[in-house]
């Protein structure tokens, strides 16, 4: 179905409420090989997120047939699974987004 990549920051503070990260996520629609580095169709949000079940992010763009997207994508927890984040030893999240335009 395609690729999804985060990239952000840690805003951990013990006098600072959840959520503890913000990040810009980008949803790339479709595979990555040697003939198509670049797949045309993908989703970009940012938004906070980390430590709560449901976030709403921003949807700030996209590309191909996503090129004029903009409203919001709700993200839900919805557990974890056996892979470890490079890192750490805590197993990465499952997660669902439900995009609203």
């Amino acid at each position: 179905m395609g690729h999804w990549f985060c990239r952000g920051w840690f805003i951990f503070d013990p006098a600072r409420p959840l959520p503890h990260v913000i990040t810009t996520q980008e949803y790339v629609l479709g595979l990555i090989t040697d003939d198509q580095g670049s797949p045309p169709d993908t989703l970009v949000s940012s938004g906070l997120e980390g430590g709560i079940e449901l976030a709403q992010r921003a949807v700030i763009g996209g590309s191909g047939r996503h090129r004029h997207a903009r409203g919001h994508v709700l993200q839900q927890t919805l557990g974890t699974n056996t892979t470890v984040l490079t890192g750490g030893t805590d197993p990465a999240p499952n997660f669902r987004f439900v995009f609203q335009f």
